[in-house]
């Protein structure tokens, strides 16, 4: 940290804790997000000056980020904020400029967009995303492997709630008659949606959406019951590979000719809390190598190069209670300036003795030289956060 950061940190730490509060009770949306921010740090005393915010609904986020920082320490995930260079100009290179910006490999950079005009060049990546949405109809979204795509996107920025470094998005609304073979046909209706994190973070499932409030145009008060069948639609052909759908079941209700004046709602999600990163160097002498770190072994069983193809099998095995072993798209080949190889397939398996086993293949399609690198990370520890989302006016049908 340098001087300047330091020196901003310790007169933030002056500041008086109750002004915060004061401002996440009556602020302007903008204004409150600030002071989630700064009531966050507090200490081991934050949840009793938070508790004093006479505003509920802010309180629980204000509440539940505090924690989340708590909880993670060192290791928690701060929004990634960005400066663009230039905020008019073609739409797909803006958002080239933004995924350069981020640190992260695009695999699918043009798509047909006119010339854009962003309202601001800085901010975090889910609004300067929302804002090529809104000007351009693109999106940036996390394909096979890691790599990201620039592809369609939604323009309707009523269905998007951003709440710090996630995006939570309303995708449908479904009424549905389920059959199941233990019971009689029964109508459900719910609301889904899909939650993503920025580049810098990663959800490694969500646990279940909760309604806080929810209240249609009209005046009528939803309320939610228990949900029977998951809806498991809704998957585009452009699918974001870090995006969780999740639903909230519903009290039926007439909905025609109704939207939602307010939704107010939460959702659990299982983060990584300890991660253990490998960069290593392949060897091509045919025997086995490996790699130890943390209580996390990798065994690196064969690795071939040849005709531009890659076969690799490798075993990952922790100490660890509780770990998280990568999918196999996760386990990456680069090249000397950093490209991936190509998967073309993948198959794994847990093993006997405990850990998991990867068959893996890769092509050289466009790189400049031989694989340098084999990267991968194994989650040794995870934990638990709320995230909280509103929406306002939105369409049912």
């Amino acid at each position: 940290m340098n001087a300047f950061m330091k020196l901003i940190l310790f007169l933030f730490l002056l500041q008086d804790p109750s002004s915060w509060v004061d401002k996440l009770g009556t602020g302007s949306d903008a204004l409150r997000w600030e002071a989630v921010e700064h009531l966050s740090r507090l200490g081991a005393d934050g949840a009793g000056i938070v508790e004093t915010c006479p505003d509920e609904w802010w309180r629980r986020i204000a509440l539940a980020e505090w924690k989340a920082r708590r909880t993670a320490g060192k290791n928690y995930a701060e929004p990634l904020r960005l400066t663009l260079d230039f905020r008019e100009g073609e739409g797909s290179r803006l958002a080239t400029d933004l995924a350069e910006k981020a640190g992260i490999e695009l695999t699918r950079r043009t798509l047909v967009a006119g010339n854009v005009v962003l309202e601001k060049k800085e901010g975090t990546w889910f609004e300067l995303l929302g804002e090529l949405g809104r000007e351009a109809g693109l999106d940036i979204r996390e394909s096979q492997g890691g790599a990201y795509q620039i592809v369609p996107g939604l323009m309707d920025s009523q269905h998007r709630s951003l709440s710090r470094n996630y995006e939570i998005s309303l995708v449908s609304f479904v009424e549905a008659t389920h059959a199941i073979f233990d019971r009689k046909p029964f109508q459900q209706t719910a609301l889904q949606f899909s939650i993503r994190s920025d580049p810098g973070g990663r959800i490694l499932k969500v646990k279940n959406g909760s309604l806080v409030r929810a209240v249609t145009g009209s005046g009528r008060e939803l309320v939610e019951t228990d949900l029977v069948q998951a809806i498991r639609g809704g998957r585009s052909r452009s699918r974001d590979m870090s995006a969780h759908l999740f639903e909230i079941a519903l009290e039926p209700f007439d909905s025609d000719g109704e939207k939602i004046g307010l939704l107010r709602g939460s959702v659990r999600i299982v983060i990584p809390a300890r991660v253990v990163h490998f960069k290593i160097a392949p060897r091509f002498e045919g025997n086995p190598f490996r790699a130890e770190k943390e209580g996390v072994t990798v065994v690196v069983k064969m690795l071939r190069y040849r005709n531009r193809m890659i076969d690799l099998v490798l075993s990952i095995r922790s100490t660890h209670a509780g770990t998280v072993y990568p999918a196999g798209d996760r386990i990456r080949v680069l090249d000397d300036v950093g490209l991936m190889y190509r998967s073309t397939k993948r198959a794994e398996k847990y093993i006997e003795e405990g850990g998991k086993e990867y068959t893996l293949s890769f092509r050289n399609f466009n790189n400049v030289g031989d694989p340098k690198s084999i990267t991968l990370s194994v989650v040794t520890k995870t934990s638990d956060r709320t995230v909280y989302f509103s929406f306002k006016d939105v369409p049912l049908r």
